[in-house]
């Protein structure tokens, strides 16, 4: 880039120191809100010095650099979404809320990206919702043709402690034979009546021979070519 093209020169463990004091900082602030009892405050820091923490992986070179700020940004910027504080309230003190979440502190999880499978199916980030160590809900953040985010819907989860219900190694596993094991996953959606939607995603999972099976929710492996795939 021809502005700022100096930075290139700085070796890679000068950003991580950066993003190590930003996480210091930021983990102070949270710590000093939390103590004078402001919680949304002391929330938004946290949030802050997680996303710190994202960014040094890939100074690390434990994720690719895109994935990196990606993840931290929806970490760092879903509290300042107009429709976050609502959702959460509903959890905890709507009409009808979640007991799990009823005088309890809700924290969210580390973003996963969801890429749209069919045309016209946009990516999406899905974010976990916690209590302790049990998710209890899902955020859905759609990402529109610009790249910008929003929290357009919530879904309640109860069927594993922790979203999705399978991960990938056991999702590489199941999808494996002794003579053709699975070497590729990733988390999808697609509109497929009663088994998927945007909310509830599956694993794409492709063998070593090339062919590609779909391990959903629910626990089904099938083929990929036998809806449409």
């Amino acid at each position: 880039m021809p502005f700022g093209s100096f930075l290139n020169a700085f070796p890679p463990a000068f950003f991580l120191v950066v993003h190590l004091a930003a996480f210091v900082i930021g983990a102070y602030f949270a710590s000093r809100a939390f103590s004078v009892r402001t919680r949304s405050l002391g929330w938004g820091f946290t949030l802050f010095a997680v996303a710190e923490i994202v960014y040094m992986t890939y100074h690390l070179d434990w994720t690719v650099f895109l994935f990196a700020h990606t993840i931290a940004e929806v970490q760092a910027n879903l509290v300042t979404d107009a429709n976050y504080a609502d959702a959460i309230r509903r959890l905890s003190s709507g009409a009808e809320p979640d007991p799990r979440a009823v005088g309890h502190v809700t924290t969210l999880g580390t973003p996963l990206f969801v890429r749209g499978l069919a045309p016209g199916d946009a990516n999406e980030y899905l974010v976990p919702v916690n209590v302790g160590g049990t998710t209890i809900a899902i955020i859905k953040v759609g990402v529109d043709a610009k790249g910008l985010g929003q929290l357009d819907a919530v879904r309640g989860w109860s069927t594993t402690t922790t979203f999705p219900a399978t991960n990938e190694a056991a999702a590489l596993i199941r999808a494996s034979t002794p003579a053709d094991g699975a070497v590729k996953a990733e988390l999808v959606w697609t509109q497929i009546r009663a088994v998927a939607d945007d909310l509830s995603p599956f694993w794409r999972l492709e063998r070593a021979s090339g062919v590609v099976y779909f391990l959903f929710e629910d626990g089904r492996l099938i083929a990929a070519s036998e809806v449409g795939f």
